[in-house]
């Protein structure tokens, strides 16, 4: 077993975001080749002052990443949400500072669609608690991922704790800013680093 501490660093730009992907196929730099998103499954609790509320209430942008929603998708997004239509399989996830990013596809129609889960609020603190198995090509066992995020009311260091366990790794990531007076209080915040300790078997 190996110990390991590091920071990873994230920039304000697409090139480096936290994103966690399903996927089979190859990625950018090779051939274009017709790949496939794998399901993930997910599992959704979310809290308001305590109180557990439908995780669907917090469906904030479908448009973080700048591209044009899917009108389809964003009709039926509350059912997607809860695994009422199995034509949108959920692909990748991206954590914020302020909630998480999901992203969906539909591979029959070739079509995609993202809804951010916004857990900042100006008057309540609210717990977003979440469960993903993210499949493996190669036949190894899901990674599981667990996302804590406790949001609180005019604050912007929340606490974003992202747990793994794969194979032959556990590890916890915890993000975070450098200067909290940057962001405007309504955004949407990407995180500027994330601390990791890591165990590995080997």
């Amino acid at each position: 077993m190996e110990k390991r501490e590091y920071t990873l660093e994230f920039n304000s730009g697409d090139e480096e975001r936290f994103l966690v992907i399903a996927y089979m196929g190859h990625y950018r730099g090779f051939p274009k080749e017709r790949g496939r998103h794998l399901p993930i499954e997910m599992a959704v609790k979310a809290f308001e002052d305590h109180k557990e509320i439908d995780f669907a209430r917090l469906a904030y942008s479908f448009s973080v990443n700048d591209g044009l929603p899917d009108p389809k998708f964003v009709q039926d997004c509350k059912d997607i949400l809860h695994g009422r239509n199995s034509d949108w399989i959920l692909g990748e996830f991206e954590v914020f500072m302020t909630g998480v990013n999901l992203k969906y596809y539909h591979e029959k129609e070739d079509r995609e669609g993202e809804v951010y889960l916004h857990a900042q609020s100006d008057r309540v603190v609210k717990n977003l608690h979440m469960e993903f198995r993210v499949p493996h090509v190669n036949g190894k066992s899901d990674t599981l991922y667990w996302l804590n995020a406790e949001c609180r009311p005019g604050a912007k260091d929340n606490c974003i704790l992202l747990a793994k366990r794969a194979y032959d790794t556990q590890s916890s990531m915890m993000f975070g800013l450098y200067d909290e007076s940057d962001y405007p209080e309504s955004e949407i915040i990407r995180p500027d680093y994330a601390d990791v300790t890591e165990y590995i078997d080997v």
